[in-house]
């Protein structure tokens, strides 16, 4: 909902950088629409499945600090207008000392964030270790095709003004302005 839109396809999203340090890292991102607000232990994973992926590949986190690295999504996202929860789970099998990290905001509301972390392989989609709860949000940007305008409702009550008669001739238009 702090989005500030209704509703759209998600196409992008990007992450801004907080160093300069580069990695190739095998990540899946996962979305998923919600009214979840906080994670209430260190165990309070949300389950994620194949219907939730809409990245899974290679992302080269590159560029400087302040800088976005951006990640085209191959399934795009039906956003509904409400919370959105993002899972990246990395799937490389190993790690770099000096490794890319990325900006938060801080001081935000209790436990938004739930991550956990190991060197030689990876949880799987649905963790069931204990994780870290934090109160940061990444800086996010999701780049996004509106969802489509409703149509107007039609008029319940048309009524002739000024008493004139209408008449329509064939294969024409008639505008009707309320």
């Amino acid at each position: 909902a702090e989005i500030g839109i209704d509703g759209g396809t998600i196409t992008e999203i990007a992450f801004m950088k907080y160093n300069s340090n580069t990695a190739d890292r095998k990540i899946k991102v996962f979305m998923l629409n919600t009214t979840k607000e906080s994670f209430v232990s260190t165990s309070n994973w949300v389950t994620v499945g194949d219907n939730d992926l809409v990245f899974d590949g290679t992302c080269n986190f590159s560029g400087n600090a302040g800088e976005w690295t951006t990640i085209t999504l191959t399934n795009e996202f039906n956003y509904t207008g409400g919370n959105i929860l993002l899972c990246v789970s990395d799937y490389t099998n190993s790690w770099v000392q000096s490794y890319p990290q990325f900006y938060v905001y801080e001081g935000n509301p209790s436990n938004r964030s739930l991550y956990t972390y190991q060197d030689s392989y990876p949880y799987g989609d649905n963790c069931s270790q204990s994780g870290t709860r934090r109160s940061v949000l990444n800086h996010i940007k999701f780049n996004y095709k509106p969802a489509a305008p409703k149509a107007p409702k039609a008029p319940t009550n048309l009524a002739v003004l000024n008493d004139e008669n209408i008449f329509i001739e064939k294969d024409r238009d008639l505008v009707l302005t309320w």
